[in-house]
Formats: structure tokens, sequence, C-alpha cells
């Protein structure tokens, strides 16, 4: 375990360095860090800044700002006074913004606590605009904090969306606050998901869709989050289940669908609407949804209609990534040319490292186990672009990984294809990349097995007996 320390130890020790040995502020933080790093201690928790030790020299005592700051929302609020705690929350919120470590020091010092006491009072009050402010800080506050908040925030935070569905500020600024305390916590996902918050945000999708992109594009990150699996302090969560519960309990897909329509000069908007789909499409009959409902045929021409933009480019790719899951829409997505709508992006955006990874994966993806569609990809001319993709990204391990397996299931069930592939230089690409990048060792082993090449396979476990041991 990593040594830890408090703000106040390191503040006093740069102070010591100022004081006793007369270093100017930089110095004096520097040595500090200095010795503390020699001593095994973690600092990523400390404000390091030598512009807030004051009080050198004078005996008096020094605080940082935003300890100050809580202090004075303490007192704000215990007399009631509305303005000065609106001036305490701005005084955190900026002091929240600057750094983690700034965060980290007004959660240590209960910012939490006493900003959510203040919720309430305004809550109780029907203080909307109070809230909002109050709303705004907890998101700085609680960026990449979500320990912060406990289970009576998590009723509560759930409540006042519900009831102030009509308040346009309330209502962004409390599914972004949620959406900050559910990032990397699967417990505080549950514990939403439980207090029905699935059912709210889209409540509040089809409340907003047609008047405010800016809600829209919030509510669509929020159901991209309850679709993480990004807690490593879980054995498992639940992100499966969470969209399973979005897509069953409340329409999502056909509702997504309708929305990034009436988005489609949005690229922003329709982008969140199109990755939000994309997390959703996780079992084969939601993907055959999405289809049925017109959907194939809406993002290849929201495609066409956008080549020349990277964001939306990504954004589609790994939509057509996650539908092509399903046999029938890979049929669907070739049958209305889309495959000549993806080597065009990949053309177009080739110096674009991720495009041109989204791309690799889409086409490995759709190609899987479909002889009459590699047929059509290499028709196409597609193997000479993805083996241009990976010479132009040779130092990318994701292009060359999605590259190499591209190519291994282009010929893993049509053999005809491995001479022209080897006129086309495909093994020297491969086989620099399986000599080059440890990361991508078993896929390029795949592609140069595949195409007959020579490869040293290992044999991990021969199944020899031997002795067990008590």
């Amino acid at each position: 375990m990593s040594k830890r320390i408090t703000q106040e130890t390191f503040d006093a020790a740069v102070r010591e360095n100022m004081e006793e040995f007369e270093m100017d502020a930089a110095g004096a933080l520097n040595d500090a860090v200095k010795q503390f790093q020699s001593q095994g201690v973690r600092l990523d928790n400390i404000v390091q800044d030598a512009t807030q030790i004051r009080g050198c020299g004078d005996g008096a005592e020094t605080k940082q700002p935003v300890i100050e700051a809580i202090e004075q929302l303490k007192q704000g609020l215990d007399v009631d006074d509305e303005i000065q705690i609106k001036r305490s929350c701005s005084l955190i919120e900026t002091e929240c913004d600057i750094d983690l470590p700034h965060r980290c020091l007004a959660g240590a010092n209960k910012a939490y606590d006493v900003l959510f006491d203040c919720c309430k009072k305004f809550y109780d009050a029907r203080n909307d605009e109070s809230i909002v402010v109050c709303l705004r800080t907890l998101n700085s506050l609680l960026n990449g904090q979500p320990d912060l908040i406990d289970g009576q925030g998590v009723i509560f935070f759930a409540k006042l969306l519900d009831s102030r569905m009509d308040d346009r500020e309330i209502v962004l600024n409390v599914i972004a606050f949620i959406r900050k305390t559910c990032t990397m916590h699967e417990e505080n996902r549950q514990g939403f998901v439980g207090q029905h918050i699935i059912q709210s945000l889209m409540t509040v999708l089809s409340e907003y869709r047609a008047r405010d992109g800016d809600i829209v594009k919030e509510v669509c990150l929020m159901l991209q989050t309850l679709t993480l699996d990004d807690d490593v302090r879980v054995p498992f969560g639940r992100a499966h289940e969470h969209a399973k519960l979005i897509v069953t309990e409340t329409n999502a897909l056909k509702m997504l669908l309708e929305i990034s329509r009436d988005y489609s000069s949005n690229n922003a908007v329709q982008g969140e609407l199109f990755k939000t789909l994309g997390k959703l499409s996780v079992r084969n009959e939601f993907c055959q949804e999405i289809m049925d409902l017109g959907g194939i045929e809406f993002v290849l021409k929201a495609l066409e209609n956008n080549l020349n933009s990277q964001s939306i480019v990504h954004q589609i790719m790994c939509l057509l990534k996650a539908l092509a899951g399903n046999d029938n829409v890979k049929v669907a997505i070739v049958k209305r040319d889309g495959f000549a709508l993806i080597l065009t992006a990949l053309t177009k955006h080739m110096a674009h490292a991720a495009i041109c990874e989204m791309c690799c994966i889409c086409i490995a993806v759709i190609i899987l186990r479909q002889p009459d569609l590699c047929h059509r990809f290499f028709a196409e001319g597609g193997p000479s672009l993805v083996l241009q993709a990976m010479k132009v990204h040779r130092t990318s391990v994701p292009v060359q990984k999605q590259g190499c397996m591209a190519i291994r299931n282009l010929v893993s069930r049509t053999k005809e294809y491995i001479n022209p592939l080897l006129e086309l230089g495909a093994e020297e690409i491969i086989r620099w990349s399986y000599t080059q990048h440890t990361a991508c060792k078993d896929e390029a082993k795949a592609a140069l097995r595949d195409l007959g090449c020579n490869v040293e396979l290992k044999e991990l476990w021969t199944g020899e007996k031997t002795k067990m041991s008590r």
C-alpha cells in the first residue's frame, strides 16, 4: 500500500522550508515534493500550489482557499444567508474545477455533506434557482469522486429529477450530476436503477426531445453510463442487464431512432444518439429490432451525408459494428452498399487512427463466417485499403489488431483469396506487426496461420499427468 499524507501535513512541510530555510515558495514546494516522494508517499491527492501556502512568518493559521470556502458555506447555511451560500458555492466550484487534488481536498473537508444539506433546504423551500447553484458545485466536486455520495443521496437526487422535470436547468444539471456519480461506480449505478432512474430518463427524453438538444445529449450520456462495466472493485457488473432494462421496459430503440432523425442536422446530438444505440445493441433481437425499424437504411444514409465528419463517422462505425453481431444485419448492410461507404470513409480518414481502427473492426465483424460477403468485400477492393491502413499506422496497436482480424476473417473460409493477399504484401505487413507489437501477437499469428505462412505455434499444455501435491 502506498503511503498517504494529509494536505495539512504537506502545507506544513512547505511552510517549514520557507520559514526555517528561507526558501522561496517554488523552491520550498519542490523540496517538499521530493522529500515526500523519496519516502514513497503518493501526492496525487495533494494540492501542489505554492501560491496557496499563505501566512508564512507571521504565525497566522493557514488554510487552503477551498477549505475557507467550505467553512463560509457552513456559516451561510447556519444563518440562512442565501447570498453567502451562493458566493461560497461559486468559490468551491472554481477551486474544484482546477484539478482532482483540489476536489479531493474539498471532499475530505465534508464539502459534499454541506452541499447536500443545502440542496435539501432549498428543495423544501422550492428555491429552484439556488438548487441549480448547488448542483453545479456538486458537479464540479464529484467529478472523479463518485464515492462521496451515499444511499440517502441516491434517493434524494432521483426524487429531485422526478419532481422538477418542468425546470430545464435542474433537469440538465441533476442528470449530469447523477452521471458523474455512476461513472466507475457500480453500486451507485445499481442504486439509481433501483430508484427507477431509467424510466425517469426516458420520460425526460420524451418531454424535451423536440426542443432541447443539450438535454437529449445529456440523457444519452447517462444511458451510456448505465451500460458501462468500469468499476474494477467489483467482480462483475450489471451492464448487460441495464441495457436490457432500457430496451425492454421503455421502448428505447424506437424512440432513439425517431429522435436521431429529428437531429440529422446536429452532428453532436445525433452522434450521441448513435453511440447510445450501439451501447444498447447487446442482444441479437435488439439488433434485429433496429433493422426492422428501418435503422440500417437511416444509419447508412447518415454516413453517406456526413463522410467528412470524423466524429459522426466514428460513432456510426461503432454502431454498425454492434449491429453486425446479427447475421441478418450483416447481409442488410452489404446489400445497401455498406461496404462502399465504409471503404470510402476509410479512404477519406486514412490519416486518423481511431477511424481506421473502427472501420477495420466493422469489416472484420461483417465478414466473419460469411463467405458471400467476403466475395463482395474483395471485389470492392477492401483488402488493399485495410493493408494500407496497417502500413500508415504501424505504431498503432489497435489498428494492427483489427487489420489482422479483418484479413484473418477474410481468408478463414475463402482460401482462394490467400494468394492475392500475399501478392499485396499481407505477410510482410502482418509479420512486422507480429514482431514489433507484443499486444497483437495473437491476432497476427491467427492471420499468418490462415494465410498459410510459417508461424511458430506453441502448445501451452500437453495434458501430461503430474503428481498431485498435498
